[in-house]
């Protein structure tokens, strides 16, 4: 029996600190940080643009699937 694919999301938002973070990950094969780095698809292009221009960072944790810690200052 094949097991399906599962994504998940979490959105935090941090008042004390003004920061939002945005976790997202699945149970596939994984990805390493260089691919990631290295990736020229418009998708994880798009992604590294708007953490930029959010003045965020992303970090990613791999292993069994993929995940994504997303975070930027709340801008008020």
């Amino acid at each position: 029996m094949e097991e399906k694919g599962k994504v998940f999301i979490e959105l935090n938002i941090n008042l004390d600190e003004e920061k939002i973070t945005m976790i997202v990950g699945d149970n596939g094969i994984g990805l390493t940080e260089e691919k990631f780095n290295n990736a020229k698809t418009l998708g994880f292009q798009l992604v590294k643009d708007l953490v930029s221009q959010l003045g965020g960072e992303i970090k990613i944790k791999h292993g069994k699937g993929a995940v994504f810690r997303i975070s930027f200052p709340i801008r008020r």
